[in-house]
């Protein structure tokens, strides 16, 4: 499709791998308990069979490093599949908050980084960030466990709200920016590994 990207997602390789894409080498990775996502795009051909190859290796150097006391069985381990984004997406964000009881805020910085930014002729798009509060737990409806909690979102209230512009920039492949939120310290609520409570 145009202005999407196709990635091929290996859930765990033991314990390195390359990957091959109609005979071309893509990238390669060495860690085997955790992913590994390539944009293999630029190495497709449109209206044709496709193949993908991996090359795995048992041992390596990062073999040595996590090394867990477990049977040493080569192979692919997790799922393994493809799947499209568009161009323009989140790569990765960070939440950070800080703040003390003395100032009448707690500021939590959100930084967002952004694959493929738009390209100049695209301009106009938008992210909004939200802080969501609620007494009755049904916040993790909106993290996608709707069949444990239900849809009720009833007494869901926006702490705080921000909203920028996706940057525009034809001359990289990943822009990082920050949002500033600030929750007033009457409405903030503290916890712990205890006692969690979920924003």
């Amino acid at each position: 499709r145009e202005n999407c990207s196709v990635y091929l997602h290996l859930g765990a390789v033991t314990s390195a791998v390359w990957v091959y894409v109609n005979g071309k080498e893509v990238g390669f990775s060495k860690d085997s308990k955790l992913p590994a996502e390539f944009d293999i795009s630029n190495f497709l051909i449109p209206g044709r069979k496709n193949l993908i190859a991996l090359k795995v290796l048992c041992w390596c150097d990062g073999a040595y490093l996590e090394d867990q006391d477990m049977w040493w069985l080569a192979g692919i381990t997790r799922d393994v599949f493809l799947f499209v984004r568009d161009r323009t997406h989140v790569h990765d964000f960070t939440v950070r908050s800080s703040g003390s009881c003395e100032f009448p805020y707690f500021d939590v910085d959100v930084d967002i980084r952004w694959s493929d930014p738009q390209d100049k002729d695209e301009g106009g798009m938008q992210l909004t960030v939200e802080i969501l509060r609620d007494e009755k737990g049904g916040i993790p409806a909106l993290l996608g466990d709707a069949d444990r909690y239900g849809s009720d979102l009833t007494g869901v209230s926006v702490l705080s709200k921000e909203t920028l512009d996706v940057p525009v920039s034809s001359a990289t492949s990943r822009v990082t920016q920050r949002v500033r939120l600030s929750i007033p310290k009457e409405a903030a609520r503290a916890w712990n590994a205890e006692n969690p409570y979920m924003y």
